[in-house]
């Protein structure tokens, strides 16, 4: 037998046992303990050990154990021993935590507050300080200093350890402040630097200018000098490199571009759709003879195409421009896979927590079983919006079903707060204190009923009023509602008291779409009587009519007709609203008639109004 194969024999014969070791277990576990933990519970270590009293401890259980405590991110180490027992083994989980931050203070910052320095860093006293975040915090810091023009600041730590607990010093040394000296700009020769320059919001310093580079402003400004050329017909447009050289007085960038050749607007053709006409799809396109080529108007009217697919629920459709150029011009060949049209399966409502689903669905302009089309989902939006009872922040989303391309649509909202609470309290000469208490809820359960109660009392004052209005009743299209209040209030010589109501229904104008009706009938009570400490010659002839009256009765109907299609009625951009009220009461002589209109869109606001009587 050869040495070499001696050699493999012997390795083989003494790494079998290491081996055979390797596939066993430790031994069942009969007890597991816990030591070094100071603030972190027993119950949530344990309930990351990858096993338990009764387990057979293995080295795979022992790696999964200490790799899911070191996720925590609590321990700065974390072993695992065992003792073996005559029926198994006793398991022990050795931790050490990281120092908790007891004090936390910054030194030699000038040019920025203590207070937005704790916004930026990611830690606060009471915090575990663990090595890892010392970058992160240096990185936070450091970036806000650059924003100020201050790219040679120095940041370092100074640490002070007691016990379990460490106080840091985050010492800040800020350096010169660095501005920019001088752009240049390589490459360019149809367009002049000093134009590209002023598309830029990085300047150089100056006597009106700071001249400090942002970053993340200086990136954007690269983009804009990009899409600028595009603008222009340069398609071909880029920028080759660019360097910052940091020297003794500050900033000096060199830009290197590719500029390319101005291009003018040649033709679009269509291959593949079929749902659409070549002359409908190039209607989009409104262009001039010999128009120079803009990628940021043909970019929006390709958009349009997309739309026009899109409200029809070709929502898989994929279009494609290729760009063809000839010559000076630069043509198109627009690509179109139809695929097929998406169909609404069914509607889902997420996110409501307090309002009723029925309540949502009645906003819906479109149902299970329609073609989607965007124009709908955007009207049924706005539509939940305009109820008053969600956050502006609700979207739509889609779920494909099936093979067809059928869709389960998505409406994702966020209830806000619908209800008000408010009191007060006052301190006039007549009335010595008054208070108020009112409570109003345009959502009641959930319902979209709306509801409110105002009381004022004290003194000589009493004043209760409670209205009620449900918007469908009985889940129909038929608006109810009441009004009750009474009232006293005490003058010099006399008693005022008034009470009463009003009831009002309304429905929906099916001939005009989003307009309704309401009808209205109130009626009120109100009597005048002299106090009793009053002397006769403090009361007037008129006062002494009215108090000989009694209860003096009044009663009136109204109708209220209102077409309200804004797409956004806290601030509309389109749309209008137009309402015109008549109330009559009394006898015929008495009727009061009352048109007003107001119309609102985006470019203004017109209210004029008409009181005959």
């Amino acid at each position: 037998m050869s040495k070499l194969h001696q050699m493999i024999l012997m390795l083989g014969i003494i790494m079998l046992p290491l081996l055979i070791l390797a596939e066993t277990n430790y031994g069942q576990i009969l007890e597991i303990n816990i030591e070094g933990n100071n603030r972190i519970e027993k119950e949530l270590i344990k309930s990351l050990l990858a096993f338990d009293i009764g387990d057979n401890l293995s080295q795979d259980n022992t790696a999964k154990s200490i790799h899911n405590l070191y996720q925590l991110e609590v321990f700065d180490d974390v072993s695992i021993s065992s003792i073996s027992m005559k029926q198994g083994i006793v398991v022990t989980v050795h931790l050490k935590e990281f120092p908790v931050i007891r004090r936390l203070k910054f030194k030699g910052n000038k040019k920025i507050k203590d207070n937005k320095l704790k916004e930026l860093i990611i830690v606060e006293t009471g915090n575990y300080y663990a090595p890892y975040i010392i970058p992160e915090i240096k990185n936070r810091i450091m970036a806000e200093y650059q924003t100020k023009g201050y790219h040679y600041a120095q940041i370092n730590f100074e640490e002070n350890f007691t016990d379990d607990y460490v106080d840091v010093t985050i010492d800040i040394d800020e350096g010169e402040k660095i501005v920019i000296r001088k752009i240049t700009i390589h490459g360019n020769h149809d367009i002049p630097s000093k134009k590209l320059l002023s598309k830029m919001s990085t300047k150089k310093a100056s006597f009106l200018r700071s001249g400090k580079l942002e970053e993340e402003k200086y990136q954007e400004d690269l983009d804009k000098l990009i899409k600028f050329y595009n603008k222009k017909g340069y398609i071909d447009a880029h920028i080759i490199s660019q360097k910052k050289e940091i020297r003794e007085d500050g900033f000096y960038i060199n830009i290197y571009l590719y500029e390319g050749e101005s291009f003018t607007f040649g033709n679009v053709s269509f291959t593949g759709n079929t749902v659409f006409t070549d002359e409908q799809l190039t209607s989009n396109f409104k262009v001039k003879d010999n128009e120079v080529f803009d990628k940021e108007k043909f970019d929006e009217q390709m958009s349009a195409v997309n739309d026009m697919y899109y409200e029809e629920g070709y929502i898989y459709s994929a279009i494609t421009p290729q760009q063809i150029k000839d010559g000076k011009k630069v043509n198109f060949k627009v690509d179109i896979i139809e695929n097929t049209r998406a169909k609404i399966h069914k509607i889902h409502i997420r996110g409501n927590r307090s309002t009723k689903e029925k309540v949502i669905r009645r906003q819906l302009v479109l149902a299970p079983g329609d073609y989607f089309q965007q124009s709908r989902v955007r009207r049924s939006l706005s539509n939940i919006y305009n109820t008053g009872f969600f956050e502006p922040d609700l979207y739509p989303d889609y779920q494909g079903i099936n093979r067809n391309g059928d869709i389960d649509l998505v409406i994702n909202v966020n209830d806000k707060t619908s209800g008000t609470a408010n009191g007060g309290i006052a301190l006039n000469s007549q009335d010595g204190i008054v208070g108020q208490l009112g409570l109003s809820h345009n959502n009641l359960l959930g319902n979209s009923w709306e509801v409110s109660l105002a009381w004022e009392f004290g003194g000589s004052t009493q004043n209760l009023n409670l209205s009620f209005t449900n918007p469908y009743f009985l889940d129909s299209n038929f608006l109810t509602g009441f009004n009750a209040y009474f009232a006293t209030k005490e003058y010099d010589t006399y008693e005022l008291r008034k009470h009463g109501g009003s009831l009002k229904v309304g429905f929906p104008i099916s001939l005009v779409n989003r307009a309704k009706s309401i009808f209205g009938y109130s009626y009120y009570r109100k009597k005048y009587t002299i106090l009793s400490d009053t002397n006769a010659d403090e009361v007037s002839n008129e006062l002494q009519g009215l108090v000989e009256d009694g209860w003096k009765d009044n009663s009136s109907i109204s109708l209220t007709l209102s077409r309200d299609n804004r797409n956004n009625i806290y601030f509309p951009t389109s749309g209008t609203q137009l309402v015109l009220f008549t109330e009559v009461a009394g006898g015929i002589l008495e009727e009061i008639i009352v048109i007003s209109s107001r119309f609102s869109r985006q470019t203004g606001m017109f209210a004029p109004s008409l009181i005959l009587g």
